[in-house]
């Protein structure tokens, strides 16, 4: 978060600076400096298909009512597990998702994995998610996922 910011602060007029601030905020649960960072996007007329996943991420959060603690608790538990197994590369996408009865943001973990190594950390995901009930109410509004990632 800390590199992102300074690199943005650095070199405002770089759209990959700006994006990557922006994630590294949401993902810290900065919603505040995401919000301003969405701002000055606006701004300066930078438009992406990043700026606007993480323009719709926090409206979502926020119109929701999740508050920067319990995104963080729900992050945090996925990836606690992830380097459990000693997973450190990885690559989130947010996206707004919505089904005949509900919409939620899909947050969506893509590992560098073999498909049946996936599936396992899923079910410990699962497992881990069913063991916390203070984010029962948080992982019925944020689905978070492992995907494989495929370039």
């Amino acid at each position: 978060l800390q590199y992102a910011d300074k690199a943005y602060k650095l070199n405002k007029s770089d759209l990959d600076n700006l994006e990557t601030a922006l994630f590294a905020n949401f993902l810290n649960g900065e919603f505040d400096a995401t919000h301003e960072l969405i701002l000055e996007a606006s701004k300066l007329r930078f438009d992406s298909k990043r700026i606007t996943s993480a323009n719709n991420a926090l409206e979502f959060v926020r119109s929701n009512s999740i508050f920067p603690a319990e995104f963080l608790k729900l992050q945090d538990t996925a990836y606690s597990l992830l380097h459990s197994s000693n997973i450190f590369i990885m690559k989130p996408t947010l996206t707004i998702c919505e089904d005949e009865d509900s919409i939620f943001l899909s947050y969506e973990i893509l590992l560098d994995k073999p498909v049946s190594e996936i599936v396992d950390l899923s079910v410990m995901l699962a497992e881990a998610l069913a063991q916390e009930p203070s984010l029962n109410d948080i992982s019925g509004k944020i689905n978070i996922s492992f995907s494989p990632w495929c370039d």
